[in-house]
């Protein structure tokens, strides 16, 4: 779901769910994204009696000019010393009006309880700098854009975490077991991937997600306010490009 409209009683609900069925060979990671320092540290402390394998932390963005990175440095740091477990930064600049800068991010991949960056800009080049930059330190960068997931890989990603794959898991793993096939393959396992996430999450978003979710047989249901359910034509866009009649 469209976890910025959740309460924290609902947040708090669903990862009490989630943690007692999760599969113990399964990583299970949690949301923060609170505007607010405190916000955060109520919160985590508040989920600290749950099964969480990481916190994914987005960057608290509302008062956006006030936000350069030694004021991030110490928002990211003074969570990851009160963490119950590691910490995943979340760049995703689309919505958060903020990127996370590469000396940034280099100086919090130093940090012991820092395990990683979710990168969902889709800019290769910053994120050949940020793997260049944090190679030599103990830290995960994970790609968060299916768009260019396909380039990421060979770029030396390990992984992603990918809003399609609530629809279409299934397209999102032939890319990951296609990279080490013959190129051309691969390239056309992409190009599909590429195809269904730039229409269903990049113009579509959260409602495009949901529908998509609905087709394929999982349970993506209706969207909360102010967002609004997909019009006929945006439906049959998704139909479409998941070729379903």
């Amino acid at each position: 779901g469209e976890g910025a409209h959740l309460s924290v009683e609902e947040r708090v609900a669903v990862l009490e769910e989630a943690s007692n069925v999760w599969p113990k060979d399964k990583r299970l990671l949690v949301g923060v994204s609170f505007a607010a320092l405190r916000q955060s540290l109520l919160f985590i402390e508040t989920i600290a009696r749950y099964r969480s394998d990481a916190l994914l932390v987005s960057v608290p963005s509302y008062y956006k000019s006030r936000m350069n990175d030694r004021a991030l440095a110490d928002y990211f740091i003074a969570l990851a010393n009160r963490a119950h477990s590691p910490l995943l930064l979340y760049n995703i600049p689309r919505f958060s009006g903020i990127e996370l800068s590469l000396p940034l991010v280099t100086e919090l991949a130093q940090h012991d309880n820092i395990a990683g960056i979710k990168e969902s800009s889709g800019n290769l080049v910053y994120l050949q700098k940020i793997l260049a930059a944090t190679a030599k330190y103990d830290f995960e960068v994970i790609s968060g854009s299916a768009e260019t997931f396909g380039p990421a890989l060979a770029l030396g990603i390990r992984g992603g975490i990918l809003a399609v794959s609530c629809a279409v898991p299934e397209v999102v793993m032939d890319v990951m077991k296609g990279f080490e096939s013959e190129a051309t393959e691969f390239a056309e396992r992409h190009s599909r991937l590429f195809e269904i996430s730039s229409t269903v999450v990049g113009k579509l978003s959260v409602p495009g997600v949901k529908y998509a979710m609905d087709l394929k047989g999982y349970c993506g249901g209706i969207c909360r306010g102010p967002l609004l359910p997909l019009t006929a034509g945006e439906k049959s866009e998704v139909e479409a490009v998941l070729e379903v009649d």
